[in-house]
């Protein structure tokens, strides 16, 4: 509203104009000597109190940088590689009319830091206009303008697929895995017994058993009935800090760890193998899973677990694990 008073026109002519849209966002999220910044692009990891927060929520908004459709989080403190340097300028470049944006050194930035300097050598520079097909219909698609959501994207089909799983997402056991490996699943008391699974069902650590927890899981049991293999449809998940153990040898051993929920979307996890992180907060979706390997040594007799973050307040959600003795080199 105070930007159509303010260059009198009407709302409805903002979307048409990208020099316009850009006073919004400005006005919404600007420089911070101007008042309190609003998010505009929903990174959850981004504190308003972050230096880059103004200058990657701008580019997102431009659509500036490169995302995949469930990317939630920007990490703006993680190494801007140079992978990703050169897809952000390629298409922060596709939104101004200029031969060239500046120059400056780019080495050893942050995500964060690299998204303030490209957004301090544009935000000045001339706007690309947005390209329209024909006078009623922007984009071309067939939808008139009046009764286009999206203006300047040709509207298609909305059609949602399950994604492909890879062998390491898929939650399955690998067929080709040692017949002499140990493979335990993680599951509530009432679930049926599995042919090639021990059973942990969240059970203190007991001696005559050799395997269990430093303390009792056994009503942190869920079974989706999502996907047909139980061991990879049930699983024990913590909200806080937990360590499993199982009594073997001393030696090295290789280990498969397998998280996630067939039904629902888990953010969040972390798991590590006597000592060695495997998994760092990350995220499944609903019915996709994270498998991972680790050769690690066992010096205590006791092959050690641990999953989940003190105080986390989200699930580590552990389907099965599988060990063997790793293989010698030759």
């Amino acid at each position: 509203a105070a930007v159509s008073l303010q260059q009198g026109i009407a709302p409805r002519e903002i979307p048409y104009n990208r020099e316009r849209l850009e006073q919004v966002r400005h006005a919404l999220c600007g420089a911070p000597q101007e008042g309190v910044a609003v998010l505009i692009w929903p990174y959850r990891d981004l504190a308003p109190s972050h230096p880059a927060f103004v200058a990657i929520n701008r580019l997102a908004a431009r659509g500036a940088l490169p995302m995949e459709v469930r990317d939630v989080d920007f990490q703006p403190d993680a190494p801007a590689t140079a992978e990703w340097r050169q897809k952000t300028r390629q298409r922060a470049y596709e939104t101004v009319e200029v031969a060239n944006l500046g120059i400056f050194p780019e080495e050893g930035l942050s995500r964060g830091e690299y998204c303030q300097r490209l957004w301090d050598s544009l935000q000045e520079l001339p706007i690309r206009p947005y390209s329209r097909m024909k006078p009623d219909d922007a984009d071309g698609d067939g939808i008139l303008d009046v009764d286009d959501p999206t203006l300047f994207t040709p509207g298609e089909p909305v059609e949602w697929k399950k994604k492909v799983l890879s062998a390491d997402q898929d939650g399955l056991l690998d067929k080709k895995s040692a017949k002499h490996a140990r493979r335990i699943n993680f599951t509530g008391k009432k679930s049926a017994p599995l042919t090639d699974f021990e059973a942990d069902h969240g059970d203190v650590y007991d001696a005559r058993r050799g395997y269990g927890w430093h303390r009792d899981l056994s009503q942190n049991d869920r079974q989706r009935k999502k996907v047909p293999e139980a061991y990879r449809d049930t699983f024990l998940f913590t909200r806080d800090h937990d360590t499993w153990e199982c009594k073997v040898p001393n030696g090295t051993w290789l280990v498969t760890v397998c998280v996630g929920d067939s039904g629902h979307e888990q953010i969040g996890q972390w798991v590590t193998v006597e000592g060695k992180q495997i998994i760092k907060e990350e995220a499944t979706t609903d019915g996709a899973f994270l498998e991972r390997k680790a050769t690690v040594t066992v010096s205590d007799q006791r092959l050690t677990i641990e999953i989940g973050k003190p105080n986390a307040g989200t699930n580590t959600c552990l389907n099965w694990v599988m060990f063997e003795p790793a293989p010698q080199d030759k």
